[in-house]
């Protein structure tokens, strides 16, 4: 397998050594986010679990108008796949700057 991280959303992976490429996104539910840049670790991979992949979303909703104009307020999300994006990823746990797979 292999992924290609895109502008606004638009993600690629393979999952035949690069014979043929699908976009992906990571949810209906997550319209809007893109992958984390600010992260260290965008994707984390399962030691054992090859199709179980963490990955960094950012978030960012409208704070509305104010004295000085519009803006906006952003977060990370961690959202997580058991199929390696093949259907829908679903939230793990919002506002996380990091989280990672372990194994002792």
């Amino acid at each position: 397998m292999a992924f290609i991280i895109g502008k606004e959303g638009v993600n690629y992976a393979t999952y035949n050594r690069g014979a043929s490429w699908g976009a992906w996104d990571f949810s209906d539910d997550a319209r809007g986010r893109e992958a984390s840049l600010s992260s260290d670790s965008v994707m984390s991979f399962h030691a054992t679990q090859n199709e179980w992949i963490l990955i960094q979303v950012k978030a960012c909703e409208a704070t509305g108008v104010g004295r000085w104009g519009g803006g906006h307020s952003c977060w990370d999300e961690t959202w997580y796949t058991q199929d390696a994006f093949r259907s829908p990823s679903k939230l793990l746990l919002e506002q996380t700057s990091s989280c990672v797979f372990a194994r002792g």
